[in-house]
Order: C-alpha cells, then structure tokens, then sequence
C-alpha cells in the first residue's frame, strides 16, 4: 500500500509539472507572437507636402517639407530631386528644409523605417521662380565740377540690383574711403573717383567720375550808386 501511495504521488507530480510547463510554454509562446506582430506590423502610409520660396538673388531659393501620419517611432529620411534629372539626388537629409536653391522645379522622396520594415512617400512638384533682378550696370550724372573749393558732386543710377544699395568710394587699391546709401557724392575736389555700388545680393559693379577745377573767375567788384559816410 505505502509503494502504490509512494507511486501515485510521484505521477500526480509529474502531471503538475507537465501541466505548468505546458502553461508556460504557450505563454511565452503567446508572448512572442504579440512582440512578432508588433515588429513586423504594416507601417501606416503617410503623405510629404511640399513648398518653397523663390530665387531672388543667385542661388538663395529654399525649399520646406512636412509629413502627415507617420508612424510613432519612425525615422524619416528625405531625397530631394531636381525634375530636370531624376536619376541624381541632390541632396539626403533629415531636415525638413533645403536652402541656396537655384530656380527649378523639385520634388521630394521621403523613407520612413521602422526596424526591418520602411515605405516612402513622393511629394508632388514644387518650381522655384527666378526673381533675381542682377545688377548689371552702373552710370553717374555729373552734378557739379569743384568751384570754390572741395563743392563738387556727382550721383550714381543704377540698373537692375535688388536694394537697398550701398554706394562707395574706393581707391587705387580698392580699399573702403567712404560707404553710404545715399547715391550722392559731394563735398568732393576736383580728380577721379572710382566708385562701387553692392546690392542686397551682394553683387558690386565699378566705376568712375571726373570732376573738374572750374573756379568762377570772380575777381572785382563794381558799385554803381552813391557811397556817403557818416562818421557821427
């Protein structure tokens, strides 16, 4: 009797112990599945909306980008093209902007990627107009020779160039004598000046202005009429 007893508590246990075991297996195997789902779930299709400013000086257009419904945790990575060539980026970033753009007509590629999983989103076309308005030129008007003494005056017009302007004297070298936005120079002696005119783009064309000597010849005075003095 005490050997059946002995024997039928040993197999009682090992049914326990399978029983637990079994439970723990499909747990744990519950639990991968949930943790497998999770890492290999769909990620969600999001969208890229694109927009820009244009190119009002040399190369200063920009482009911006957002995005709608990306998956949390994701990381987003973006492509920009210039349509003119498809084939080559011009850039990959993870920033939302682009500067020192030229005009054209661009698109963006985004890739989200979650783990082993990642899918992407195209925008749609977006040009960046040319609004560059390049100096190109420069011209003075004389305003006045020098007459009585460092009086001469010149002003400068200009075409094309994006203000405000600055306007400069220079020397032979180059070198800053005077800079103003005023585009009258005066208080000037007779001689040649060279002169610089930058515009907010930071374009420069040069030139130059005489000014000549041409005194007023004044040299007597006459007086017609009576002259008394009183001394009184």
């Amino acid at each position: 009797m005490a050997a059946f007893c002995s024997y039928f508590s040993m197999h009682t246990n090992k049914k326990l112990m399978i029983n637990s075991v079994n439970k723990i297996f499909k747990f744990t195997w519950f639990i991968l599945l949930l943790l497998s789902a999770g890492l290999h779930a769909q990620l969600a299709n999001f969208t890229i909306t694109l927009t820009g400013t244009p190119e009002t000086c040399p190369n200063n257009g920009s482009l911006t980008w957002t995005t709608a419904n990306t998956t949390a945790n994701s990381t987003v990575i973006y492509t920009i093209y210039n349509t003119a060539n498809l084939s080559q980026a011009i850039n990959t970033t993870s920033s939302t902007t682009l500067t020192g753009l030229p005009k054209g007509t661009y698109k963006v590629v985004a890739t989200q990627t979650l783990g082993t999983q990642s899918n992407q989103a195209t925008s749609g076309n977006y040009s960046i107009a040319n609004q560059k308005n390049i100096l190109t030129a420069v011209s003075t008007t004389l305003i006045s020779d020098e007459i009585c003494g460092s009086d001469g005056s010149f002003n400068i017009s200009t075409t094309g160039g994006k203000s405000p302007f600055q306007y400069q004297l220079l020397d032979a070298s180059n070198n800053v004598l005077l800079a103003q936005s005023s585009n009258i120079f005066s208080g000037l002696a007779a001689g040649t000046y060279k002169y610089r005119v930058i515009d907010a783009c930071g374009i420069g064309v040069v030139g130059s202005q005489s000014i000549a000597y041409n005194p007023s010849n004044f040299t007597n005075v006459n007086l017609i009429g009576n002259y008394t003095s009183d001394c009184s």
